[in-house]
């Protein structure tokens, strides 16, 4: 009888469609690598969240094998420039996206800003998906050397600096 309540409850998990998540959080981390002058950092996405602030819009994204269609790629990039932005001693600093994949449910962004001399201040705008959800949160980790500083960012506060 156990053993048969455990293949039924089992079964049941399996087969039950995901629900829709009640926290709407992103993850940013900004690590420093000084020998390579540059900024590393991956950003992480709820990928319903990314496909309803695009469907808002009109518009949708095509993952193929975890990996953006060409066409879904030029939009997320267009959409992270937009709602990213990163500052380095108080100057506008260009980043470039490497690649976007689509890992268990999670949207991941993987960027980089070379010949960076200096790293502080860091300066971070973000505002992604918070135009779709007033709840979302960004938690940004920086590491820079062997410290390590967090902010949380919402639709109130869009920016954070690390000194």
């Amino acid at each position: 009888m156990k053993v048969s309540l455990l293949i039924l409850s089992a079964c049941l998990t399996l087969f039950t469609p995901a629900k829709p998540h009640k926290y709407y959080v992103g993850h940013c981390q900004i690590e420093t690598n000084s020998s390579k002058k540059r900024l590393e950092i991956t950003i992480r996405l709820f990928d319903d969240d990314v496909e309803k602030a695009f469907e808002k819009n009109g518009r949708t994204l095509q993952f193929i094998n975890r990996q953006p269609d060409r066409h879904s790629f030029t939009l997320l990039q267009d959409y992270l420039t937009t709602q990213f932005k990163i500052y380095i001693n108080q100057k506008p600093t260009l980043y470039k996206l490497h690649s976007v994949t689509n890992e268990d449910q999670v949207i991941v962004f993987y960027l980089s800003v070379s010949n960076c001399t200096q790293f502080v201040p860091l300066q971070i705008r973000n505002t992604l998906l918070t135009e779709t959800f007033p709840d979302q949160q960004h938690l940004i980790v920086f590491k820079n050397g062997n410290t390590s500083q967090s902010e949380t960012l919402n639709r109130d506060q869009v920016e954070c600096t690390f000194l």
